[in-house]
């Protein structure tokens, strides 16, 4: 399943999703794209319970690969 979600309904999505992910104990895919102050904060946060993935212009971590891997995307 792919979401595209913008503003106050991301936070609400996102919340839900990962909610509801770790009632059934399943770790999350979550992909990252930017890799600047708020995505590190992200990242950090997420990381301990999910798998996470930077998207971002460095050549090494591509946008389209983390958006392909990811189950929930963050902008």
């Amino acid at each position: 399943m792919h979401a595209f979600v913008v503003g106050t309904m991301q936070s609400q999505f996102l919340k839900r999703t990962l909610i509801l992910h770790d009632f059934r104990g399943n770790n999350l895919k979550i992909a990252i794209i930017g890799k600047g102050n708020v995505g590190s904060a992200l990242c950090k946060g997420l990381s301990p319970k999910h798998e996470t993935r930077f998207g971002h212009r460095d050549p090494a971590e591509p946008v389209a690969d983390a958006a392909k891997w990811g189950e929930v995307i963050i902008l």
